[in-house]
């Protein structure tokens, strides 16, 4: 059975090219720009990871980190934080988010 992924990253170029790559990968690749559009697709769809950045308008990926963990039917859903941040704060400040 082929994994669902979904990207969640407000930069078009970044989420064709991590799309791209997993699809190559032979992942089935759902995308959105939107942090608040990625929770009600994931309410109504099931997903085995999401990728998202950390950086976004409206809602930033901690953000969305938590609400995620917040909701039984995603609380152990794999996320993966892409980010070009990396100091150590922000690196703990995403495990704390989950």
């Amino acid at each position: 059975m082929t994994k669902q992924i979904l990207v969640i990253d407000d930069d078009p170029v970044s989420l064709k090219l991590v799309s791209s790559i997993l699809t190559a990968q032979g992942y089935r690749v759902s995308t959105v720009q939107e942090p608040k559009v990625g929770l009600s697709i994931q309410a109504h769809k099931t997903f085995d990871l999401v990728l998202m950045d950390v950086l976004m308008p409206e809602m930033d990926g901690y953000e969305l980190c938590v609400r995620l963990r917040r909701d039984p039917r995603t609380a152990e859903l794999p996320i993966i934080l892409l980010t070009a941040l990396d100091t150590l704060e922000q690196k703990m400040q995403g495990f704390t988010a989950g």
